[in-house]
């Protein structure tokens, strides 16, 4: 199974930080991970929009992909090999932090994520999580049909 959805309407606010977002979750196979979503560069429907797009890029053939949890900083990254789906999470640091990554939805430079990698540079292994084609697939239905309805 692959979700990835906002799981509350109302934005939480980080008082000390001065932005506020809202709660939600991925699903890779069984397990699920709670994240919040800055509302500051981006709003909710661009990070829905992108999840989408991050989906059908990887259904469409594209062998990388990515999805967004936060604006230029946070996000899954997707590598398609055949019918498997590999996914690892990526926090960007201000040394790899691009001014592209904050870029709308539409225009998020793809090409920045790189290839799959499984150990650190200290030799140790990446946490990565295995979905397939079809859960994509599934996913993008599922997420039309909310749209629409």
């Amino acid at each position: 199974m692959f979700d990835i959805e906002f799981i509350s309407d109302d934005p939480i606010f980080a008082a000390e930080e001065g932005w506020s977002g809202l709660w939600g979750r991925i699903w890779l196979g069984d397990i699920g991970e709670r994240f919040v979503a800055p509302l500051v560069e981006w709003h909710r429907s661009d990070y829905e929009a992108q999840w989408i797009a991050g989906a059908q890029r990887l259904i469409d053939g594209e062998s990388k992909s990515a999805f967004v949890v936060e604006a230029g900083r946070l996000l899954w990254t997707a590598w398609r090999e055949d019918l498997d789906i590999h996914i690892q999470q990526r926090l960007l640091l201000d040394e790899h932090c691009s001014s592209t990554w904050t870029a709308s939805a539409a225009d998020l430079p793809y090409d920045l994520i790189g290839p799959r990698e499984s150990l650190t540079e200290d030799g140790s292994s990446i946490s990565e999580w295995a979905v397939t084609l079809n859960d994509l697939r599934e996913f993008v239905r599922r997420r039309a049909q909310i749209q629409i309805g």
